[in-house]
C-alpha cells in the first residue's frame, strides 16, 4: 500500500473583485477548476479496514477567504481481487469522511456513529453510491466514480479521495480528482447548508 504521508502545496484561490452595474451583485460567478491525476500505476487497499486510506496523488489543498461551493468528482478504474469483495470510495475533507453533507471522523468511531443512526458501517459507506463489488468472480475491474457537492467555509481545506475494503485487495488504477469551486452567493445559490461535523 502506498504511503499516506505527502506534502500538499496549498493553492490560494482568488476572490472575485469586480462588481456589476447593479450595485453589490457580482457580474458573474467565477469558477475555479483543479485537477489531480494518479501518477502511480495503482493504489491498493491491501487489508480490511474501517478507516479510509488516502489514494496517492489525489489530494488538493486550497485556501479561500470567502465561502465556496465545491463540486468534487473522482473517476477511475476499480478492481477487487476476491469473490464477493467490496470496496468503498469516499471524498475526504480535512481528514474527515464526507457522507451526505456530514463530516465524520475517519476512524473506527464512524462505526459507533453509524450504529447510532441505525445503520451498519457498510450501509453508511454505501450511501451516495460509493461501493464497488466483485460479484462471484475474482479480479473484476470496472469504471467507478464518486461526486459530492458541498459548501465550505472560508479557510484552508484539504480534499482527498479515500479507499477502504472489507475483503482485500481493492485497487484503483488511473484515478482522477477534479474539483470545481464557485464563490457562494446566498442571493443566487439556494438550498446550500454548511456541513454538519459529527
Amino acid at each position: 500500500m502506498a504511503s499516506n504521508t505527502t506534502t500538499i502545496k496549498i493553492i490560494e484561490v482568488p476572490t472575485i473583485q469586480s462588481k456589476s452595474s447593479f450595485g453589490n451583485s457580482r457580474a458573474a460567478s467565477t469558477i475555479h477548476f483543479y485537477r489531480r491525476s494518479q501518477e502511480s500505476w495503482q493504489f491498493d487497499a491491501s487489508s480490511a479496514s474501517q478507516v479510509f486510506s488516502k489514494v496517492s496523488d489525489l489530494s488538493l489543498g486550497v485556501h479561500h477567504t470567502v465561502p465556496m461551493i465545491y463540486k468534487i468528482h473522482f473517476q477511475g478504474s476499480c478492481l477487487h481481487s476476491v469473490v464477493a469483495g467490496r470496496g468503498f470510495i469516499r471524498i475526504l475533507v480535512d481528514n474527515n469522511v464526507l457522507n451526505l453533507n456530514r463530516l465524520m471522523p475517519n476512524t473506527d468511531r464512524r462505526a459507533t456513529l453509524a450504529s447510532q443512526m441505525g445503520l451498519s458501517l457498510e450501509q453508511l459507506d454505501v450511501q451516495g453510491g460509493s461501493m464497488f463489488f466483485s460479484g462471484y468472480t475474482t479480479w473484476v475491474c470496472a469504471s467507478c466514480a464518486k461526486t459530492d457537492v458541498v459548501l465550505l467555509s472560508p479557510g484552508t481545506h484539504i480534499i482527498d479521495v479515500g479507499l477502504r475494503t472489507d475483503n482485500p485487495i481493492a485497487r484503483i488504477h488511473g484515478g482522477e480528482l477534479v474539483v470545481e469551486m464557485t464563490e457562494y452567493d446566498p442571493r443566487v445559490h439556494f438550498g446550500f447548508q454548511y456541513l454538519t461535523v459529527l
